[in-house]
């Protein structure tokens, strides 16, 4: 993706050390930690702003056959927070990453056993998966985020971005940059001839820019539907909302929906405030007076959930979306736990695959639903809205 300029991190700065503080680890041999159970769901982080957080608690097992535990990560913002990990199997206890300005992790603060650990790292440039050159009673390295904060694949030795794998001894991806919207060259500058090579990294600049792998984008490229944004800044434009308006169709007679919900207008569900019985008829102007309300109720589902996390005005426009057909419910581990999992660790393409919901309120597949959900990821990806 684009390469974005990236501020040190909040890691190093405003509170964080002293919201990881609030997470416990209750361990017993060889099972992964009960004390995550606390934390599934959302938590306040002062550097992340004052809406509540996503935070995301990801296991790992050592041995797929046993299933041996080897550590849990805790993310929330798309920050890895804290590791827990089995001493049994050389990690410490407990630890917390401290990153440089890049995201990549420099040193490593911990408990094992209760008796305080550190380890500094040294990383090159592209990134080498982080050599250890000291620390008082040093931890072993307790997860494999290290570049830039990317999770490094234990079999191949190469960086999971999201949309693509990296390769540190080479400098580059895999596979070729690429957009949703068909362009010549994605996310070039023609007057700029690092940005054409698109299995290069970050344009061959590695220390002052970052790929986060975001489908927005903070280049003078940007459209109007890949610009990063802050969430809070967003409202659902005007192809977003005639989008919404032609998916769900207008209805001036209340109705009972396939979930025996009485429905009028462009989905509405009607409350007992409506005052509306099955039947009833409503003026155009009242069925856009809900859909405002309603358009107002899924942004804020949107805004309070991705915090300060930076979203396009495509994506943002896929997520509200996906809030209006779905219900703010969408946005818990119990109803959604791929797209949480991805919103907490800010894996824009693991969001993209996460907003597909096909079935009607008794669980049969609805074609119509399907069409509306594959034209959701392309919005969020960042083509127009289909007329």
């Amino acid at each position: 993706m684009s390469p974005i300029e990236r501020q040190p991190p909040a890691v190093l700065r405003g509170g964080l050390l002293a919201s990881v503080a609030s997470v416990q680890c209750l361990v017993t041999t060889n099972k992964s930690p009960r004390c995550f159970a606390s934390v599934l769901g959302r938590t306040r982080l002062p550097q992340l702003g004052a809406a509540q957080q996503p935070v995301v608690a990801e296991s790992t097992e050592a041995n797929l056959s046993t299933h041996t535990w080897q550590h849990t990560n805790v993310f929330a913002g798309g920050r890895l927070l804290a590791t827990c990990a089995s001493v049994s199997l050389g990690g410490p206890q407990f630890s917390i990453p401290l990153t440089d300005w890049l995201g990549t992790k420099r040193a490593e603060v911990g408990l094992i056993n209760g008796a305080g650990c550190s380890t500094f790292f040294q990383e090159l440039a592209y990134g080498d998966g982080l050599t250890i050159i000291g620390g008082a009673n040093p931890c072993n390295d307790a997860t494999e985020h290290h570049f830039t904060g990317k999770e490094r694949d234990s079999e191949s030795g190469n960086d999971y971005f999201g949309a693509r794998y990296y390769n540190s001894a080479t400098g580059r991806f895999f596979s070729p940059d690429w957009s949703a919207k068909v362009q010549p060259v994605p996310y070039a500058k023609l007057d700029d001839p690092q940005s054409l090579n698109l299995y290069s990294y970050v344009r061959n600049n590695p220390l002052s820019r970052v790929d986060a792998d975001g489908h927005c984008d903070k280049t003078d490229k940007a459209t109007a539907n890949t610009k990063c944004q802050a969430t809070s800044d967003l409202h659902l434009n005007d192809a977003g909302l005639k989008h919404i308006e032609a998916k769900e169709g207008y209805k001036d007679k209340a109705y009972l929906d396939t979930g025996n919900k009485l429905t009028v207008g462009y989905g509405h569900l009607v409350t007992d405030a409506d005052g509306i019985k099955k039947g009833d008829v409503i003026s155009k102007d009242r069925a856009e007076a809900f859909l405002k309300t309603d358009v107002a109720t899924a942004e804020k589902a949107v805004k309070d959930t991705m915090g300060k996390t930076q979203v396009s005005q495509g994506e943002f426009n896929a997520l509200t979306d996906l809030t209006y057909n779905v219900g703010s419910s969408v946005f818990t581990t119990d109803k959604s736990p791929g797209l949480m999992t991805a919103i907490g660790k800010a894996d824009y393409q693991g969001m993209s695959e996460q907003l597909r919901y096909t079935k009607d309120a008794l669980g049969n597949v609805d074609s119509d639903l399907g069409t509306r959900s594959d034209e959701r990821k392309d919005i969020f990806l960042g083509a127009d809205p289909p007329e």
